[in-house]
């Protein structure tokens, strides 16, 4: 589930050309989860509903300063019910950022022209 967002997310952060500032964000979401049991609590619990989870992000992002991006992009997942997959999406993000790397791009063009050794 995850997968989808984050690539969704990171797509859209490319194309507005705030990819850095995207991934800021996202890693000081997961410092929030790292260092905050409410906010585990908050992405995981079903105690929460969708309206409950959203408010709540809204005002921690905003305390945070993150990126309007990342606020809609937080309010989108609240709106879907899948808040619990946000630490997925950071998780996910980092493959998807690694997929963009040139370098990354050009190891796989050359090991698709390297011929197989099998008749």
């Amino acid at each position: 589930m995850g997968g989808r967002y984050a690539q969704a997310l990171f797509d859209l952060a490319t194309d507005e050309k705030i990819v850095a500032v995207v991934e800021a964000d996202l890693q000081a979401l997961k410092r929030m989860s790292a260092e905050s049991k409410d906010f585990r609590t908050l992405l995981a619990s079903p105690a929460f509903n969708a309206e409950d989870k959203a408010k709540a992000l809204k005002a921690l992002a905003a305390k945070a300063k993150l990126h309007a991006t990342t606020q809609k992009f937080l309010g989108l997942l609240a709106q879907n019910g899948r808040v619990s997959a946000l630490m997925s999406v950071v998780t996910t993000w980092a493959a998807s950022r690694c997929r963009s790397v040139p370098a990354y791009s050009m190891l796989r063009s050359v090991r698709s022209s390297i011929p197989s050794s099998s008749p």
